[in-house]
């Protein structure tokens, strides 16, 4: 129970001091700095700043405002010509695409009518050659039928 005792009364004694200490402290803080010399205009004055500061941060926050917007816009306009170029670029890749295509068929119809023609020629040297064994066959069937 002594020892309780002791303890409690040590420790109220200790914040008595703490609180002590703040007290003194906080005088000593009150005498360093100095009070601000009476002035009549001081509430008139600190309104005038208020509104001056007031307005400054309205002025701010307009630029920044217009600042982003600007930068909205800018985005906006890369973007579109980024589009631009892409779409450019894809027009291009697409008639390039169209060109190859249409060689390509011209080539194949070339290829076939090539072919036709060689086909119609065969078939005439085939017609020549049968006119021709024809005549042949012709002439020595009259040479057999003729005296000599």
């Amino acid at each position: 129970k002594r020892k309780k005792k002791s303890k409690n009364r040590r420790k109220k004694e200790r914040a008595a001091e703490r609180a002590q200490n703040a007290e003194e402290r906080q005088e000593e803080d009150e005498r360093a700095t100095p009070s601000p010399p009476a002035d009549f205009e001081a509430p008139e004055r600190a309104t005038q700043e208020n509104q001056d500061r007031h307005r400054l941060d309205e002025e701010v926050q307009k630029e920044k405002i217009e600042a982003e917007k600007r930068a909205q816009m800018k985005e906006r306009e890369e973007r579109a010509a980024q589009q631009a170029a892409s779409s450019k670029r894809s027009d291009a890749e697409r008639l390039k695409r169209d060109a190859e295509e249409r060689a390509k068929e011209q080539k194949e119809k070339d290829k076939r009518a090539e072919r036709r023609e060689r086909k119609g020629m065969k078939l005439a040297e085939e017609e020549c050659r049968d006119v021709w064994a024809l005549e042949k066959k012709l002439a020595k069937d009259a040479k057999k039928r003729s005296p000599p």
